[in-house]
């Protein structure tokens, strides 16, 4: 109390963010606060209050990455049962779904960049997909037997239900995107882990 701007000093912040440690804040919380008063002293020196920045030699609190929370193999093959089970008349649909989920979990793609995938992205021989996804760069993803046993499959059955080049070209866009949503989604089928495993994408 008392204090002007001014007389703001190093020990004087370090103690404020320390407090923010003790109180149990997040370490992005506590990285935005320094961010926040990191300008303000840069605003003191700019504007002749200060001579140096009591900040100058201080540096930020190291934010570590959050991992991503991986998808149980018991959700993910409950999620290929339901596939399966609620597609019987429809093995068009249950092939294209298994094809989309098994791209997902195996490639670690984006919903954005499997809607955009077409027939040229997928080459069987080398199990492999060409990817234009986010930095606006190709890359290539490799995917397993598994995954190309269902791709294969899938286009396969695509092949007898297409009647335009158009649409063979674009096998996931639009309605597989929406289609993978609700299957995730969808709290009947699949656990609480694999909607936050969404949030991230």
């Amino acid at each position: 109390a008392g204090r002007s701007a001014v007389d703001l000093a190093q020990r004087d912040i370090e103690s404020y963010l320390d407090s923010l440690w003790y109180r149990g804040l997040q370490p992005a919380t506590v990285a935005k606060r320094y961010r926040s008063i990191q300008q303000f002293c840069k605003w003191l020196e700019q504007d002749g209050e200060v001579t140096v920045s009591p900040m100058a030699k201080m540096r930020p609190p190291t934010v570590p990455p959050k991992p991503v929370p991986v998808v149980p193999d018991d959700a993910f093959e409950k999620l290929l049962r339901h596939i399966v089970n609620s597609r019987r008349s429809d093995l068009f649909a249950a092939r294209r779904d298994e094809a989309i989920l098994r791209v997902f979990a195996d490639c670690g793609l984006r919903l954005q960049e499997i809607a955009e995938l077409t027939v040229d992205s997928v080459d069987l021989e080398t199990d492999a997909l060409r990817v234009y996804g986010k930095g606006r760069r190709w890359r290539v993803i490799p995917f397993d037997d598994d995954t190309a046993q269902a791709l294969g499959k899938y286009l396969r059955e695509r092949g007898k239900h297409c009647d335009s080049v158009h649409h063979l070209r674009s096998p996931f866009r639009h309605r597989g995107q929406c289609r993978l949503h609700l299957l995730v989604l969808s709290n009947s089928v699949v656990s609480r882990p694999v909607e936050d495993y969404m949030k991230k994408h």
